[in-house]
């Protein structure tokens, strides 16, 4: 959701969704995407060169500024951590984080993002998907930790690919600029209007693609 910042104002305010189509095949491959994470979480046990963190750990020993964890778990038994960026008594930001891995070397801290991927796509890639690097720069500024690892694995036939990815400060502060303008908006009673440069995919997959068609493009003011 941090793609398109009219869909961030209507997670921010509670907009019931409205564009939620249940089906045998989405349950599968979210299925087999839950499989996976538990799969390789639990392997990140027997690593090496690397120490798995426990989220909900990491946040209660380094207090990132503003971060809470909302649901105490240990990746053992429940794969991902939810945690809220909050704004006084008000969470603003709300997101699952897969974990956290530690350098035995070198003492440095790596956030982990798995992510699932049909065979088609995921022989044909070179690098961590354009979509996804907001996210990576969202948890970056949210934890404060520098550097996400992407891990990559194929639904259909079992293989992995992995790349880092550092966001730049200029990336860190378009993202932040973009929070605080869609809580700006909210906490002003008007939902932003529908970006211009919003890539097709992201609309025709939005939970709020009929909302989002009702009010139209520009800016909506709430309750109207």
């Amino acid at each position: 959701s941090m793609n398109c910042e009219r869909q961030m104002c209507f997670k921010y305010c509670g907009v019931e969704p409205t564009n939620v189509k249940k089906s045998y095949t989405l349950d599968i491959i979210c299925e087999i995407g839950t499989r996976t994470h538990e799969f390789v979480q639990k392997n990140c046990l027997s690593l090496s060169s690397f120490e798995y963190v426990n989220v909900a750990d990491y946040v209660r020993k380094y207090k990132p500024k503003n971060i809470v964890v909302h649901k105490e778990s240990n990746f053992v038994d429940d794969f991902e951590t939810h945690l809220y960026y909050m704004k006084g008594d008000k969470p603003i930001v709300s997101f699952l984080c897969d974990g956290v891995i530690k350098s035995k070397k070198t003492g440095k801290y790596y956030i982990l993002e798995i992510k699932t991927e049909g065979a088609g796509a995921f022989f044909k890639q070179d690098d961590i998907q354009e979509k996804h690097k907001n996210q990576a720069t969202a948890y970056s500024l949210l934890l404060g930790i520098p550097t996400v690892v992407f891990m990559y694995f194929s639904r259909d036939i079992p293989n992995v690919k992995a790349y880092s990815y550092t966001p730049s400060k200029s990336e860190k502060d378009e993202v932040k600029t973009r929070i605080e303008r869609v809580v700006y908006s909210v906490d002003n009673g008007y939902i932003l209007p529908k970006p211009l440069s919003v890539d097709k995919s992201t609309c025709a997959y939005c939970i709020y693609k009929k909302v989002c068609n009702k009010i139209g493009v520009d800016k909506h003011d709430l309750g109207v």
